[in-house]
């Protein structure tokens, strides 16, 4: 029974033996497979870190680039509204400038009709002061000189 103890405990420790030498292969590859995790983690960490500067500077510029445009939309607004004043005013002024050009006109036809009814009655006049002239015997003379009076008017 001893030798059978013997190579019971002589089995018992060769198991134990390929065990720890199972559990030793096992622990030196998570060991290694835990280094080649570490590296990977660290490019990575790295890698992250890069990617999140580049996501900063691209969220800067887009920030910087979009008050910009709010900048140019706000002055495309103001421009727009002050051409909208423009042209409203510029109708305004059209249809006033209008009605004083119609008012012009009216007054310059109202003016060219007294004047043609003074040179109606200013000819008139005449007719009747060559009439009384000659009636009163100054005759001829006086009409030589309305003549030459009206010939240096019309010269």
């Amino acid at each position: 029974s001893h030798a059978e103890d013997v190579l019971s405990l002589s089995l018992e420790v060769d198991r134990l033996r390929s065990q720890l030498s199972s559990t030793n292969y096992e622990l030196s590859h998570a060991t290694s497979q835990l280094a080649i995790y570490k590296d990977k983690n660290e490019e990575l960490t790295i890698e992250l870190s890069t990617v999140k500067a580049q996501l900063r500077s691209t969220q800067d510029s887009v920030s910087q680039g979009k008050s910009s445009l709010e900048e140019k939309l706000s002055l495309e607004f103001k421009l727009r509204k002050a051409a909208e004043e423009d042209a409203q005013l510029a109708l305004e002024l059209a249809k006033e400038s209008n009605t004083t050009k119609e008012e012009c006109e009216m007054w310059l036809m109202r003016s060219l009709d007294e004047i043609d009814l003074w040179k109606t009655k200013c000819a008139e006049m005449e007719g009747e002061l060559r009439g009384v002239r000659q009636e009163l015997g100054l005759g001829q003379q006086s009409v030589e000189i309305e003549e030459k009076n009206e010939e240096s008017k019309t010269s």
